[in-house]
Order: structure tokens, then C-alpha cells, then sequence
């Protein structure tokens, strides 16, 4: 879901350029105050390990296909300030460097995925667990987390197009939010396995529990270095087809 350049107006790029911007700039000085640093380490693995996921596309439906985002997940394990620091140096690798998702459109795609995504996320699973805190509830959690983190930024894509002067409001809403509540559901599942294997060995990484013994943070990081190494492997078995924004785009309001 990383917009190119070309898609949004230059006013709604200048915009959401300078908000996203500032934003990032409160989520430093946020983290630099109150951020623990024994997590630095884990901060850049997970950072490896989405940014590898994301490099994986799947298919979700005929033409179209779609890839885990990690805001949620992000936004779960170290909080939604830090989380917002992590997606956005992954976007702007893959801006400047891979070309995935464009550089004056950089500010849309922080504002989607690593604003919105990771508070969504953060946002969705703590108040499922406030419902009821146990492992059944913690994956329940999980996954609505990582589906809401999809959706929402899709339905903020949705809107940027529309005040960009792109498309129909209702089309595209209802065209993105389809699409995207489809590829939430693979999002979900993968988000809460994760949680699922943290609540097993490192349970005090997403509930604030007494830490667990410091070589286990070794097995998790390795581990979560390990499926990132897996999964960067298996990205040259992707998915060519268009992701959900490029299917909307091209396919739904007729774009080349």
C-alpha cells in the first residue's frame, strides 16, 4: 500500500509531507525521554524482520495481491512512538533506495502506515485485552490489531485520493476498504502468531510482566533474525500481481 509519486495532488503531498514530518520529529524526542534502551537491539531486528515481510507479496484475489505491513505489531511490542520511528526509517529505505513508494508521497505513506497503522494497532489490542486478558484474548487481540492496522491506513490512502482529486469518494473508500479487510485477514493471522510465540518465551515484550531470563532475548532475537533472513529468500518467489492500492488504481478508477 506505499503510494508512488504521481498519485496525490502536490497540495495534499505538501501536507501530509510537513504533518507526518512533525509528528515523527515529537516521536523522537518522545522515545529519547522515555524510550528503554535495552529494546534498541530488538527495535532493529523487528525492523529487519518487517521490512523483509513486506518485501513479500501474496495473492488475495484475481489480480491483485497484498503483504504484511508490521505497524501493528510494531506499535504492540515497543509502543506506538517508537513503532512510529521504526516503520518510517523502513519506508524511507524503500523509498530512496528501492523505489517502493514515492519520495515526495513519503509523507502519505508515514501518515498511512507508520502514524496510523502502528497507534490503530497499539490502540485496537489494548482495548480487546482490557476486555479480557488471557492467551485466547491475546491472539483474538493480535489479530484484530493487524487487521484494523490494515484497513484504517487503506481508508486514509482512500481519502488522500479523493482530496487529491483522483477518484470518487464512496468508490474509492468502498474499493479500498475491500480490498484491504481482505489482506488485514492474512495480517491478522501473522500478527498474532507473532504475539503468540512472544507470549510463550518473552511474555513481558507485550504485557509488561517480570522480564524473562536475558538469554531468552537472545533465542527471541535470533529467532526473529532468522524467519528475516527466510522470508528476504523467499521475496524472489513474491507475487508479481498489483497490491491492493496499484489494483484499485488501475483496474477500479481506470489509471495507467
Amino acid at each position: 500500500m506505499h503510494i508512488p509519486d504521481g498519485m496525490l495532488s502536490p497540495a495534499v503531498s505538501i501536507v501530509t509531507n510537513i504533518g507526518s514530518f512533525a509528528i515523527v520529529a515529537y516521536a523522537i524526542s518522545w522515545v529519547k525521554r522515555f524510550f528503554d534502551q535495552r529494546h534498541v537491539v530488538l527495535m532493529a531486528v523487528l525492523g529487519a524482520l518487517i521490512f523483509a515481510f513486506q518485501m513479500l507479496n501474496f495473492p488475495v484475489g484475481p489480480g491483485t495481491s497484498g503483504h504484511f505491513m508490521g505497524s501493528a505489531l510494531a506499535g504492540i511490542m515497543l509502543g506506538p512512538w517508537p513503532a512510529t520511528i521504526l516503520m518510517t526509517a523502513v519506508l524511507a529505505i524503500q523509498a530512496f533506495m528501492l523505489h517502493d513508494g514515492g519520495i515526495v508521497a513519503l509523507g502519505a505513506n508515514v501518515l498511512n502506515i507508520a502514524i496510523i497503522g502502528p497507534f490503530v494497532g497499539y490502540a485496537v489490542y489494548r482495548a480487546v485485552l482490557r476486555v479480557r486478558s488471557s492467551r485466547t484474548m491475546t491472539y483474538v487481540a493480535g489479530f484484530l490489531a493487524g487487521w484494523a492496522a490494515t484497513v484504517m491506513p487503506a481508508i486514509a490512502a482512500a481519502l488522500e485520493l479523493w482530496l487529491s482529486g483522483r477518484a470518487n469518494l464512496t468508490l474509492v473508500i468502498s474499493a479500498m476498504g475491500f480490498w484491504h479487510a481482505v489482506i488485514g485477514i492474512a495480517e491478522g493471522v501473522i500478527t498474532a502468531l507473532f504475539l503468540g510465540y512472544l507470549l510463550a518465551v518473552r511474555p513481558d515484550l507485550i504485557d509488561g510482566s517480570q522480564p524473562a531470563q536475558e538469554k531468552t532475548m537472545r533465542t527471541v532475537l535470533l529467532t526473529l533474525g532468522v524467519i528475516a533472513l527466510i522470508i528476504a529468500g523467499l521475496s524472489f518467489f513474491a507475487s508479481v500481481r498489483p497490491d491492493g492500492l496499484e489494483f484499485v488504481w488501475e483496474t477500479v478508477l481506470g489509471y495507467e
